[in-house]
């Protein structure tokens, strides 16, 4: 709950597009659909509440919160990473290779799985080329005052 006045800031980022990677487009949209399906699964159709930042101009409004400003923060990695980053692209990584294999088309899921696995001979983020672009969405607001 937000007094009257008070100031209510939200950082959200998209689970589907808050990574943009260097893979080839079939494996992003094989990886996407299967993210999508493996989403479905868990919370059925209530698709707002998974990207909810697509959503907090008017979840604002409703919530008698004037939009103040929005700003999308883009933070940039290049091969070879740190260990800090490794260490989340390692975690993030994991994840989605489990969330998604049970849903990714035969053909896809050997390919899938050895980019997305530590320690494979062609896990992505040991790719000399490799390069991650992280986005984050701040929107602050204020509650309208009586």
């Amino acid at each position: 709950m937000v007094k009257q006045g008070g100031v209510v800031a939200v950082l959200e980022n998209d689970t589907l597009h808050q990574l943009l990677l260097p893979w080839s487009f079939e494996d992003e949209v094989a990886i996407r659909q299967a993210q999508w399906k493996a989403s479905q699964k868990e919370h059925g159709s209530d698709r707002d509440r998974l990207y909810i930042g697509r959503q907090l101009s008017r979840l604002f409004a409703d919530a008698a919160i004037r939009p103040q400003r929005r700003r999308t923060y883009a933070s940039h990695r290049e091969f070879p990473i740190g260990p800090k980053e490794k260490r989340f692209l390692d975690a993030y990584f994991i994840d989605l290779r489990d969330r998604a294999s049970p849903f990714l088309l035969k053909r896809d899921k050997a390919r899938l799985r050895n980019i997305l696995t530590p320690g494979s001979s062609t896990y992505l983020a040991d790719a000399p080329h490799f390069s991650v672009t992280c986005l984050d969405h701040v929107l602050w607001g204020k509650k309208a005052s009586a």
